[in-house]
């Protein structure tokens, strides 16, 4: 996973910026936990922490908690999709090969139920599935603690970015979003925590497993680890490309003067692209409105 990002790039770059999060180069250098306390990063307002529930005793109960889970689990109507989008991140190089479940060879590790979503439809007719991890009934979940609320940003920001375009630059203002294809998926899990990211489904009475080497939909700490990217891409898009950017998850979006919205999309796709290499952010996921 790591090795499809320009470290030393980030590092240079946020050095040069002064960054303030510069632990984001170590995120994707090393891999952040899948579980324990979460870093505090100043990308948001930090919490009152509380102790969270122990990996050690998750870490023994493994045996115990898989044997009831691959005991109940049944046929989804959308394991072939599950099964698919498995294997395609098995190719990628983000998941292990599906192999079947041999009974009592998963005591050492975590296994969390995968299961799918349907998201609708997508234009060309076929149904879009979103292959989802259950975090929380593995224990997983309840074994992170996030040490701070995520600042994302919303209509008001928008409002004021395009207040900023016709006050002071007499000008009228156009819109535009980008996405980062499989967001999550661009973060390695810090190997020592790979124990805790495997998963089981059923197909067609098969019962397979696979475990993860990048950060899994559905679990906690995926949402603060990508944060901290896409802070730092953010962050990088306003200092360096002079772009009022803003962000919601995995959503960048903002307002430019009219007949610009194309250059702005384009430069930061180009920034995306030679930081998180072979990431899509293409032109078909940006979209422009006025």
């Amino acid at each position: 996973i790591s090795k499809r990002i320009n470290g030393p790039l980030m590092e240079s770059l946020a050095r040069e910026f002064n960054y303030h999060g510069p632990g984001v180069v170590d995120l994707v250098r090393h891999g952040p936990p899948l579980f324990g306390s979460l870093a505090l990063t100043g990308n948001g307002r930090p919490l009152d922490t509380s102790e969270c529930a122990s990996a050690g005793d998750l870490r023994d109960s493994c045996s115990d908690r898989n044997r009831r889970l691959l005991k109940r689990l049944r046929h989804d109507p959308l394991s072939g999709e599950i099964l698919r989008l498995t294997e395609e991140d098995a190719a990628a190089g983000r998941m292990s090969k599906p192999r079947p479940v041999v009974p009592g060879a998963c005591g050492d590790c975590l296994l969390a139920h995968r299961f799918g979503v349907d998201q609708g439809r997508r234009a060309d007719g076929s149904f879009k599935v979103r292959a989802v991890d259950d975090a929380t009934g593995s224990g997983l979940n309840p074994c992170c603690q996030p040490t701070e609320r995520l600042r994302y940003d919303g209509v008001d920001q928008l409002i004021e970015v395009m207040r900023h375009i016709v006050a002071e630059l007499s000008a009228d203002p156009e819109l535009f979003k980008a996405d980062i294809d499989s967001a999550f998926r661009r973060v390695p899990i810090d190997p020592q925590h790979c124990w805790a990211a495997h998963v089981a489904f059923a197909h067609e009475g098969v019962t397979y497993c696979s475990e993860h080497y990048c950060m899994p939909f559905g679990t906690t700490a995926a949402v603060h680890a990508w944060d901290r990217v896409a802070s730092f891409l953010a962050f990088l898009a306003r200092k360096l490309l002079h772009i009022p950017l803003l962000k919601y998850v995995d959503d960048f979006f903002s307002a430019v003067r009219r007949g610009a919205t194309s250059h702005a999309m384009t430069c930061f796709a180009r920034l995306v692209r030679v930081l998180i290499v072979e990431t899509d952010i293409a032109e078909r996921r940006s979209e422009e409105s006025r």
